[in-house]
């Protein structure tokens, strides 16, 4: 926070032994130095995939300690004028990070396609 942060935004999937996060981080632009950033933590025995489009949505959806979040990440939200709402409907990546046409087709796709090769034989779509 104290030197900025400029890209548009990253998401990252953070690891050890027992385990998994993934942290999503938007630059404030031209409003303020810094970010604001969000993490949930990965259920055991669930996988994630994430591919260039936040997907980090309403924090009210996980438990207290599955949730990270910048402490401003809902009031600069506001200040910049992107949401409006109450707190528990917040939704970082429809804030942050709407879906377009372009990430639906070109990051969601791919995201898609890992799910369809992890997914259990009898859960899988084929199409």
């Amino acid at each position: 926070q104290t030197y900025g942060y400029a890209s548009s935004g990253e998401s990252f999937s953070i690891a050890d032994p027992h385990e998994v996060w993934l942290m999503e981080i938007v630059s404030k632009g031209t409003l303020e130095q810094g970010s604001v950033w969000a993490a949930v933590r990965i259920p055991d025995g669930h996988v994630a995939g994430h591919a260039n489009q936040a997907r980090i949505r309403s924090f009210a959806n996980y438990k207290e300690t599955e949730v990270l979040h910048a402490t401003d990440v809902i009031s600069f939200a506001r200040k910049a004028h992107l949401f409006t709402g109450e707190d528990e409907e917040f939704s970082f990546s429809d804030v942050y990070d709407p879906v377009t046409f372009e990430g639906a087709r070109f990051c969601e796709a791919r995201v898609w396609s890992f799910f369809r090769e992890v997914a259990a034989e009898d859960e899988r779509i084929d199409q």
